[in-house]
């Protein structure tokens, strides 16, 4: 997300698929998704940028499908926002913050 934008936002959900998860969550995951896991990470955004909160660019939920992995897509994306970071004012700070099971070699 560019700085000062929200994930939420109705646009957003729309586009990225993410309408999608209601239906194939059960009941207790929807609870769970949206009452718990959504909450805390806003919360722990806010926590770690403090006042730089709406300074920040925020990748959300990065993934590939199955028959795109291992094509350098994700890494694109990546390498093509940590460019566009380096271009922005010296208030607008990387901050890198993942976990990964499959491809642990994007990162140095």
């Amino acid at each position: 997300m560019p700085p000062g934008k929200d994930a939420d936002d109705w646009l957003t959900v729309l586009r990225s698929g993410m309408w999608r998860l209601y239906y194939q969550l059960s009941a207790e995951g929807r609870r769970r998704y949206y009452n718990e896991l959504l909450p805390v990470l806003h919360r722990t955004k806010h926590e770690v940028m403090g006042d730089r909160d709406d300074d920040c660019y925020y990748l959300v939920y990065l993934g590939t499908k199955p028959s795109g992995q291992r094509r350098g897509y994700g890494r694109k994306l990546i390498e093509h926002m940590a460019a566009k970071v380096r271009f922005h004012p010296p208030s607008v700070v990387p901050c890198f913050s993942g976990c990964t099971c499959v491809n642990p070699s994007l990162l140095p």
